[in-house]
């Protein structure tokens, strides 16, 4: 939920990047404009930002129109001849297309998005701030929308950036992820798009539950208790400062809080956990405006991917693709089991945990082992396809939309070659990699060294302490 204002650098320290909000009706500085289904190919290398008109008035799920809809994104790497390398990375909250300034450990050469192999695309958030249409764009009677700017929901937010992936001309997805806000639209990218091959959920529940929209709730009755709210709300300020505070302290932990600040004096309060609180609340204030923030935490309210499909359970039962579903141990916002719940209920997931004292922001602040976490995660993947292109050749044909699911096939041919999946859980252990699903083959002089190897890594894992885990780069 929270890209925020202090990029999360990899010692967990914040430096604050403060710019002015540009006024309403304003547009991106030299946009480049594409019309909608211009297949550009190969265009995006070396994180190259445009923005894509959309030819048609895109509808919303409540049935409202918003014409001329503009999505701004960047794009690293390029496209394959395949067409079929495509990542998206998804934003949260207050996040951006910009991702390399809050995600640049999971960028670059050799990481978990590599724009030598990846075609790497960040889009900005239909309703935000950076660059797509929300409520501070102009409408058609060359006014800013303001109130009348549509109710989104996450759907939303995911099915206008599929258009944004099929005027690049993409054809294959190897991987959607995002953290928070982010990891919600992840989930629905897997459900509303075939061709997504894995998704990488972290900090993100399967639906917004109570305890959430509680704090959603205080955030908008900050809002409305500022003045400005109801006449100008663009200039509602010092409600949005307020706002942010208090998604603030939703997005840490106590331990973090005692550690980093305990009571200690502050400068201008008189506690030092006031003046941190204050500063997010301005540097917020300076880079988004009130009525997209409102905007947003009432998409993220919308969001339960159970909702018109029977039910989380049905929903999760209905993914057919690999899902890596990371929690932190300190989470206030999606506590661990609502993560949980999404390995418990998608046929082909597995879990890793993030320990952190840092609480939901640790997606942000230990991104390095984010990184870590996903690349391995990829790794697994590309393994499982190698080892599949390479099995002998069945008996039988083996439909990749079976039930089995792409990547899981459990038709080897023979009774010699079969293999089958299964889940191992081991309960009441904080480590990384505590649930995972992998694929065993049939008994043999290789499953016994693949036996002794999961037993080691997960004899490590229980043994190992945090920071000797942390300073190795994450989980295996």
């Amino acid at each position: 939920m929270s890209a925020y204002d202090g990029r999360a650098e990899g010692n967990g320290r914040e430096r604050a990047e403060i710019r002015d909000f540009p006024p309403p009706g304003s547009a991106p500085a030299a946009p480049h404009f594409l019309p909608c289904g211009t297949d550009v190919g190969r265009l995006g290398a070396g994180g190259r930002r445009d923005v894509l008109r959309l030819d048609a008035p895109f509808v919303t799920e409540s049935g409202e129109t918003i014409p001329g809809a503009e999505l701004s994104y960047r794009t690293w790497g390029r496209l394959s001849r395949s067409a079929d390398n495509a990542v998206v990375v998804c934003h949260a909250l207050t996040g951006s297309s910009d991702l390399e300034s809050w995600w640049p450990a999971l960028l670059g050469q050799g990481r978990a998005l590599d724009p030598d192999r990846d075609f790497v695309i960040a889009i900005d958030a239909l309703g935000s701030v950076h660059g797509s249409t929300g409520p501070a764009s102009l409408a058609a009677d060359g006014e800013p929308w303001g109130r009348r700017f549509p109710r989104l929901s996450v759907r939303d937010l995911v099915r206008s950036q599929r258009l944004v992936l099929d005027a690049l001309g993409v054809r294959g997805v190897a991987l959607v992820l995002g953290g928070s806000l982010g990891g919600m639209q992840a989930l629905e990218w897997a459900l509303l798009d075939a061709r997504v091959r894995a998704v990488a959920v972290i900090a993100a529940p399967a639906r917004h539950e109570a305890w959430a929209m509680g704090w959603s709730a205080a955030q908008r009755q900050a809002l409305a208790a500022d003045p400005a709210w109801e006449r100008e709300p663009f200039q509602a300020r010092a409600g949005l400062a307020a706002a942010r505070a208090i998604a603030m302290l939703s997005y840490r932990a106590p331990a973090g809080f005692d550690e980093r600040f305990g009571r200690r004096r502050g400068d201008r309060h008189d506690y030092a956990v006031a003046d941190w609180l204050a500063h997010h609340g301005e540097a917020l204030v300076r880079r988004f405006d009130p009525l997209s923030y409102a905007v947003l935490l009432d998409a993220m309210d919308s969001h339960d991917i159970g909702r018109s499909r029977g039910g989380v359970g049905p929903a999760l039962a209905s993914l057919r693709v690999p899902v890596l579903a990371v929690a932190i141990e300190s989470d206030q916002l999606y506590p661990v089991d609502e993560v949980e719940q999404l390995v418990q209920g998608a046929p082909f997931a597995e879990q890793d945990q993030l320990r952190s004292p840092h609480g939901h922001d640790a997606f942000l602040i230990d991104q390095r082992v984010v990184e870590s976490i996903v690349r391995r995660f990829r790794d697994r993947l590309a393994r499982r396809e190698r080892e599949r292109a390479s099995a002998p050749v069945p008996r039988t044909l083996v439909d990749p939309a079976a039930p089995d699911g792409p990547g899981f096939s459990t038709d080897a041919g023979t009774d010699a070659e079969a293999a089958f999946v299964r889940r191992v859980r081991t309960s009441g252990v904080s480590t990384p990699a505590r649930t995972r699903t992998r694929t065993v083959p049939a008994p043999g002089p290789n499953a016994e060294a693949l036996a002794r190897a999961v037993r080691a890594h997960d004899t490590r894992a229980r043994l190992a302490e945090w920071p000797a885990y942390r300073s190795a780069g994450g989980a295996a």
